[in-house]
């Protein structure tokens, strides 16, 4: 990705100058939230907490709460209240840091790559929280529970294994490759789950499901090494009178902004796909109705990677075939 991250370990007390001195880029420590302390810094706590008490005042069922809004409007409406409450408590220099944050809303690569996030690490994590109950519930006769964890396993070491892979080949290319795959992963538990009855169809649907968990890794790899190199050309195209030095420097800082923003967009997958199935298995009596949800939605992206990303013109082809890369891929791999 071309960001190094690098964890500092340091006094308490010198937290907060090392922030405001800019020797550091953010502080992940419990610390109370005092008069003092909120004149120099931001606190992330009220940002969050405060919209998320409101929202989920209003979902829990009464006597507890209003039970007015389901779950599926309460968390993007969270999540858009914390970001507004961000934007409108900013202070001092704080607020123009804000400001700029903010202005990776009005790029669209801000809004594509968070849906292509979501198939990959928001499948991953949702995926792991569903899987287990799932089978039990379509394979009551399968102790499932001593083959559940090979799942996530396979989806951590495949993450971990291809970043190489997608630094050497490129992204994007591998996105959409690792799109395809899912959709035939799900065309493999639909399959299996059709089958219900032979002695093959649970080691079909956990193969499938294997194979799942195995895409969505490298993909989640994939789709964080899409966002540098897209913040490169994009701010090579909107900024080009700045120098090099400069121009690296604002592509790193808008990347590292979208990274967060996808993240936190993605990890709406480990309410929405157990939920999903869990609605589907109410309403249906069965998966399938889920699973053709998640196969629509990953087509989609497999468009949406191909138009914007890796067909010729895209944003990203000339990047992942120069011949510069080419070399490199040769000569990693002789």
């Amino acid at each position: 990705m071309g960001v190094e991250c690098t964890i500092t370990n340091m006094a308490f007390d010198g937290l907060i100058p090392a922030l405001n001195a800019n020797k550091v880029d953010a502080v992940i420590a419990s610390m109370s939230i005092t008069e003092e302390r909120e004149k120099t810094i931001g606190m992330a706590g009220p940002y969050y907490f405060v919209p998320a008490i409101f929202m989920l005042y209003l979902y829990l069922p009464k006597p507890t709460g209003l039970g007015l809004l389901s779950m599926w409007v309460v968390i993007p409406l969270d999540v858009i209240l914390a970001l507004l409450m961000m934007k409108v408590a900013a202070f001092g220099e704080m607020k123009e840091g804000v400001k700029k944050q903010f202005g990776i809303f009005r790029n669209k690569h801000t809004w594509s790559m968070p849906a292509l996030h979501v198939v990959t690490f928001g499948s991953f994590i949702g995926f792991s929280a569903a899987f287990p109950l799932l089978s039990k519930v379509l394979f009551p006769e399968i102790n499932v529970l001593q083959y559940a964890f090979l799942g996530p396993l396979v989806g951590a070491l495949s993450r971990a294994f291809s970043g190489k892979a997608c630094d050497r080949i490129g992204g994007g290319r591998i996105t959409f490759w690792v799109f395809i795959a899912m959709s035939a992963g799900v065309i493999g538990v639909l399959y299996a789950i059709g089958m219900k009855g032979s002695p093959t169809a649970f080691p079909v649907f956990f193969a499938s499901f294997l194979f799942l968990f195995a895409a969505s890794g490298i993909g989640n790899a994939s789709t964080f090494q899409m966002i540098p190199a897209i913040m490169r050309k994009e701010v090579a195209r909107l900024s080009p009178k700045l120098d090099a030095g400069h121009r690296t420097k604002q592509s790193d800082k808008e990347a590292a902004a979208i990274i967060g923003f996808t993240s936190a967009i993605a990890a709406y997958g480990a309410f929405f796909i157990p939920k999903s199935f869990g609605t589907s298995l109410a309403l249906t009596g069965g998966a399938e109705a889920a699973l053709y949800s998640f196969l629509a939605f990953y087509v989609s992206c497999i468009a949406i990677t191909w138009w914007f990303y890796t067909r010729r013109g895209g944003l990203l082809f000339d990047v992942e075939r120069s011949p510069a890369s080419m070399a490199v891929s040769k000569r990693k791999t002789a």
